[in-house]
This record gives structure tokens, C-alpha cells and sequence, in this order.
């Protein structure tokens, strides 16, 4: 758990404090990604006395591994996510759920859930080894990258087949 003690800055507006984490994965509860990281990940950042709440904002730090959605091959990346958020404590049970502010009770403030969400938010769509990566054959299935095919690559979409033809008897 990620739990930072906010006594030493609760009574004075624009004090902060500075903090440190590591954790796995597994530790922060991330569900069938304890093998996707490689080693702990790294949190730091500070929480700011705001007055009426506290701002927390940092960046998390950490090493995956991925499948290049091109050429299948595993590869590692290195990840910079920054994250923020605002806490206020709650003081009743009628906190509004739709308030664009965290609660918190007592004097410690738990992060666990605001860097397991910030993780799996920055999980990028398109994940590639490189740029560059040329990918598979759509024929043999051999990786570009590591070699050339002898297929023939001209296939075109049905749907522009026509186009073809026309481009061809110009």
C-alpha cells in the first residue's frame, strides 16, 4: 500500500511533501500484469497543502514488456506516467460521488488506487516495437524484420480492383 501521513503538513496552507514508493505489480492489485512488468515500479512525486484539500501529483516510474502488435516479437519499453489528483477529507457520509475530488478519511492519504488507474490508463493502444517495424507476411508469417520473403505482395482490395484496371489501360 502507498500511504503517505499527512500530519506534518495538514495545518498550514502550502506546505507539501515529498515521497518515494516502490511496489510490483502484484502489490498494487493490478490483475494478470505481475509478468507484463519487469521489476518494481518506482512512484514519486508530492502532496501540496491546498487549504480546503490537498493536491498530489508525480510521476510513476517503470519497465514493461510487450508484444510489438506487427511483428509478435516481445520487446521492453521504459514508462514515464505522470499523474495528479485533489483530496479532500471527508467529513460525512454525503460526500458528492460526482465531484471532481477524491476523500480520504483520518491522517493518512492511499495512493494505491489513483497509480493501479494510472497504469492501466497510460496501457498504450498501438503497441510497436519500433516505427520501423515491418511487421509479418501476410503470406508465410516470416518477421520482415529479421528477413525477406520471396511472396508476392500485391493484393489488392477488392473493392479498388477496379481502379486497378482503369490505372493499368490509361
Amino acid at each position: 500500500m502507498m500511504k503517505i501521513n499527512l500530519l506534518p503538513i495538514k495545518t498550514q496552507v502550502g506546505s507539501h511533501k515529498s515521497f518515494s514508493f516502490v511496489a510490483s505489480a502484484g502489490e498494487l492489485g493490478i490483475p494478470g500484469e505481475q509478468d507484463h512488468f519487469d521489476g518494481d515500479i518506482t512512484v514519486k512525486g508530492q502532496v501540496i497543502n491546498l487549504g480546503p484539500g490537498f493536491k498530489v501529483e508525480g510521476t510513476i516510474y517503470a519497465r514493461a514488456e510487450y508484444p510489438c502488435n506487427r511483428c509478435l516479437e516481445p520487446f521492453f519499453t521504459t514508462l514515464e506516467i505522470p499523474f495528479e489528483d485533489e483530496y479532500q477529507e471527508s467529513r460525512n457520509e454525503t460526500d458528492d460521488p460526482q465531484a471532481e475530488v477524491a476523500y480520504f478519511q483520518g491522517d493518512e492519504l492511499d495512493l494505491t488506487d489513483l497509480i493501479r488507474e494510472s497504469l492501466l490508463l497510460a496501457e498504450p493502444l498501438q503497441i510497436v516495437c519500433s516505427e520501423n517495424c515491418r511487421g509479418l507476411c501476410s503470406q508465410c508469417g516470416a518477421n520482415l524484420n529479421v528477413k525477406a520473403c520471396s511472396c508476392k505482395r500485391n493484393d489488392i482490395d477488392p473493392r479498388l480492383a477496379a481502379l486497378q484496371h482503369f490505372l493499368e489501360h490509361k
